[in-house]
């Protein structure tokens, strides 16, 4: 068997195809990645992974892609971009299953973000859209017999953000309320839809976190570090924004912990070298995630889904106001801890690092789910595309 996964970023790749594809490889699916990277320096084998660059790619050279392959299923972690409606019609034709997988939270309070950040790039990546828009117009000329169907389901794409004639024959999700939410979208049936659970873990029989990690005797506290400035979501400079760090990173020295800054997978570690003049900062982009909050003494974000996991593992997560950000986020203010101030961050500092047990479990309940791992999701993968 053979599956493609879509996905605009190789940090997915790395965060989601890697994990999954240990365990589909397991089960005799071979693991191929499309991914639009409009930089053209994606290697063809990523980590094990074949990866194929469709960016310059015109509809006729992505189906005989897609033919030479001849996959048994499609999967995309997205469905709002016009590339990803593409590439799940073009799979239907074709007479693929086509499986979503949610890869981020989304609720009421949440689901307008994706358009606040289009709106704030919409200059930037224009070129991108225009392509993908020219894209479209030549998947409707390719199939002239379909074109009235095609440019229908296009059409409530773009004038009524409807979803429901997408094609996506199985939505793999994480919880109830995601379950809700999509099903608002989508207007799926209950046989359609697996609820697994936010994956942390890998195999299903062993969620618990072991101690091993390079940091397992030392007494720190985490900053799990978020690309605004690469993405342009905020006004300041690398410069500022190390001033900004700097601040937090002394009172958390001062107070007799070590600072430790995970930083997002995409961001260049070149950029942030000057603190590792100081011995009590360590900058590093680790895979082991869970391992590194769960050794740590508190967690410090902003909005980043990698947040998920400290209220997983029940570590006390501490929100700072990053600086002059253009959009606002607080979608998790009702489990994390508000700072202020960094006189307030010294007196958490020397407080006991508990948690609100009864709010992370409701806030898990509500959007983690309870199979948190990435066996769960091969699996439940496997079994659909066998079924008939």
């Amino acid at each position: 068997m053979k599956v493609i996964f879509y996905v605009h970023r190789t940090s997915f790749i790395k965060n989601w195809i890697q994990n999954l594809g240990e365990y589909l490889k397991n089960n005799d699916v071979d693991v191929i990645a499309f991914l639009f990277d409009n930089n053209n320096n994606t290697t063809e084998n990523y980590n094990g992974i074949r990866v194929i660059n469709i960016s310059g790619l015109h509809v006729a050279g992505i189906i005989s892609k897609i033919k030479a392959i001849k996959p048994d299923a499609f999967i995309t972690l997205g469905y709002q971009s016009i590339i990803e409606l593409l590439l799940v019609r073009i799979s239907k034709i074709l007479d693929m299953k086509c499986i979503y997988i949610q890869h981020g939270i989304i609720s009421l309070k949440y689901s307008s973000l994706f358009s606040r950040i289009c709106t704030i790039k919409f200059y930037l990546s224009l070129k991108k859209y225009l392509y993908f828009f020219l894209l479209y117009s030549e998947f409707l000329l390719f199939y002239k017999r379909k074109f009235i169907i095609e440019l229908r389901i296009l059409m409530k794409r773009l004038l009524s953000n409807n979803f429901k004639g997408m094609g996506i024959d199985k939505y793999l999700l994480f919880s109830k309320d995601a379950y809700n939410i999509h099903k608002r979208i989508f207007n799926y049936s209950d046989n359609e839809v697996d609820i697994i659970g936010y994956p942390v873990f890998m195999k299903k029989s062993s969620l618990k976190i072991t101690k091993t990690c390079i940091l397992r005797d030392k007494k720190y506290v985490l900053y799990l570090h978020e690309n605004f400035i690469q993405f342009n979501l905020t006004k300041i400079t690398y410069e500022e924004e190390r001033e900004y760090l700097t601040k937090i990173i002394k009172t958390t020295n001062d107070n007799g912990f070590l600072f430790v800054i995970q930083l997002h997978p995409l961001e260049s570690i070149q950029n942030y070298m000057e603190f590792s003049k100081n011995e009590n900062v360590l900058v590093i982009q680790t895979n082991n995630l869970a391992g590194l909050v769960n050794n740590s003494s508190f967690v410090i974000g902003h909005s980043s889904t990698a947040l998920l996991i400290p209220i997983l593992l029940n570590k006390p997560l501490l929100l700072f106001d990053y600086p002059k950000l253009v959009i606002s986020y607080d979608f998790y203010s009702d489990v994390g801890i508000k700072v202020k101030s960094l006189i307030y961050y010294s007196e958490i500092l020397n407080s006991p690092n508990e948690i609100d047990v009864m709010k992370y479990k409701s806030f898990r309940e509500k959007y983690l789910g309870t199979r948190n791992n990435f066996e769960d999701f091969a699996n439940s993968i496997v079994k659909f595309i066998k079924s008939k």
